[in-house]
């Protein structure tokens, strides 16, 4: 085994150095994390065909942390119902509810490709059952939901067929 200090050249950690340790045929077989600053074996790593050593930079404990230190941050103490106006491009309206309406939007973003450029509050309530009576009501008027609504559906049918 050998170890390395390696210097990014390019991009964003350009100037930046880890330490890396290679096997006797030169290929990598740990790195140091850039939280922790541990040298951990790369499975302790997410793979990442785009990086270097094709892993990310961060080890999964590290990320997981920060993920959920993110995620409770992120989440409040009420429940927000939520309308995405025209999240389809042809005027249809979604209506849902969320404690963390950052990461709910992102995931409508990812697994339908629906448009949240344009979100409207339309209510907060104390209560997970509250939230559901008032999206409940919405979605009688005709508004779309993920469970109710064939147009929604038909959109993240579409979606994954485009990836």
């Amino acid at each position: 085994m050998i170890n390395k200090i390696h210097t990014y050249k390019t991009g964003y950690y350009a100037g930046k150095t880890i330490k890396v340790t290679f096997d006797d045929n030169g290929n990598p077989i740990a790195k140091e994390c850039d939280v922790c600053k541990q040298v951990k074996s790369l499975s302790e790593f997410s793979p990442h065909g785009n990086k270097l050593f094709s892993c990310k930079t961060k080890c999964k404990t590290c990320r997981n942390e920060i993920n959920q230190d993110k995620y409770y941050k992120s989440k409040t103490d009420y429940w927000l119902i939520y309308l995405i106006d025209n999240f389809d491009g042809k005027g249809n309206h979604y209506v849902g509810i969320t404690r963390t309406l950052p990461k709910r939007l992102s995931t409508h973003r990812c697994h339908s490709g629906a448009d949240t450029s344009y979100v409207l509050e339309m209510d907060r309530v104390e209560t997970k059952e509250l939230a559901l009576q008032y999206e409940s009501e919405y979605h009688k008027k005709g508004y779309c939901g993920s469970d109710s609504c064939k147009i929604y559906k038909e959109l993240k049918e579409n979606h994954k067929l485009k990836q």
